[in-house]
């Protein structure tokens, strides 16, 4: 038999759980700003380019950032596990060194660089911010 606590259990977790989806986006609901964008593209060129290239391609050691297989990479992981990766490794040979608003500005222009829209607020810095928001597949 199931009791009045149980069940009040169930549909505490029930709204939670409406709460968290509620608050989850996609890539697709214009996270970033093309503002915060561009100021990425001119920070890309400058600590970034020389290893994935000014077309984000990539070469050698250094994966391409744009295309197919970048999306592909990401898709089924949270916006955090891309900003994260790039604040931890890069740049090649001072990784971490840039500011987190850096770092997301950035990530924001490869978004921007792969087709996704912008939107009329910056990409967060902030962990959970950045953990609700699903990569997802990129249909255009």
């Amino acid at each position: 038999m199931v009791t009045w606590a149980q069940r009040l259990g169930w549909v505490f977790a029930s709204v939670l759980a409406l709460g968290v989806a509620a608050e989850s986006r996609s890539l697709t609901d214009g996270v970033f700003s093309i503002v915060q964008a561009e100021r990425g593209a001119t920070l890309y060129t400058r600590y970034c380019a020389e290893c994935h290239l000014e077309d984000l391609s990539g070469q050698e050691m250094s994966p391409g950032l744009k295309g197919v297989a970048f999306r592909f990479r990401w898709a089924d992981l949270t916006l955090f596990d891309l900003f994260d990766r790039v604040a931890r490794t890069m740049p090649t040979g001072a990784p971490g060194t840039l500011a987190k608003t850096d770092y997301a500005a950035v990530v924001a222009y490869l978004l921007e660089a792969n087709g996704y829209p912008s939107g009329p607020d910056a990409l967060p810095i902030n962990e959970a911010a950045l953990r609700a928001i699903e990569v997802g597949p990129f249909t255009p």
